[in-house]
């Protein structure tokens, strides 16, 4: 089992790239069980974790802020067939988090990515969005990434144009079929 965890500040564009990510792939099916919202690709043994079918608010941002526990026990899941290498992929702040990627770490085969992000393009996006979340808040964010960085192995990928965006999508898709 693999699991790829991308996370990253407000406005570096986890969202972006996982909706990016899913226009390479097949239509997988939408699943819900319990809090926890899924895509799914049966035949690729692929889970992508969050809800992505509307536009705006996205990810796993649209689960529920008490997701972890049920998001663990159904990543434990598919961890328990040792005949089938699933690939689970999440991003956001729901569940890229210390406790959730420890957890996941002891599971699986886990690679973190950072998203990075020029701070006038995080500051346009915001606008953009209409995100209006205080200083306090963000350096909050800044703080657990940085905190993040230094306890798991990460990479940082620059995430600055919608070339970006295609060039990361193309890279996941690669990392989750191997």
């Amino acid at each position: 089992m693999r699991i790829v965890a991308i996370g990253g500040e407000p406005a570096t564009g986890k969202t972006t790239l996982l909706r990016a990510f899913l226009k390479l792939l097949s239509s997988g099916s939408f699943c819900e069980l319990g809090q926890v919202k899924y895509h799914l690709w049966e035949s690729e043994y692929l889970v992508v974790l969050g809800d992505y079918r509307q536009s705006g608010f996205a990810g796993t941002d649209r689960l529920s802020m008490s997701v972890q526990p049920q998001a663990l026990e159904f990543v434990r899941s598919l961890s328990a067939d040792p005949l089938t290498k699933w690939a689970v992929v999440f991003e956001g702040d729901r569940l890229f988090n210390t406790s959730f990627l420890s957890e996941c770490k002891e599971i699986s085969d886990l690679v973190c990515w950072i998203l990075d992000t020029e701070q006038g393009e995080k500051e346009r996006r915001c606008l953009e969005r209409g995100s209006k979340q205080n200083e306090i808040w963000m350096k909050g964010r800044v703080s657990k990434i940085r905190r993040i960085a230094s306890q798991f192995e990460v990479n940082t990928k620059r995430h600055d144009t919608k070339e970006d965006t295609r060039r990361l999508a193309k890279r996941l898709l690669r990392l989750v079929k191997t």
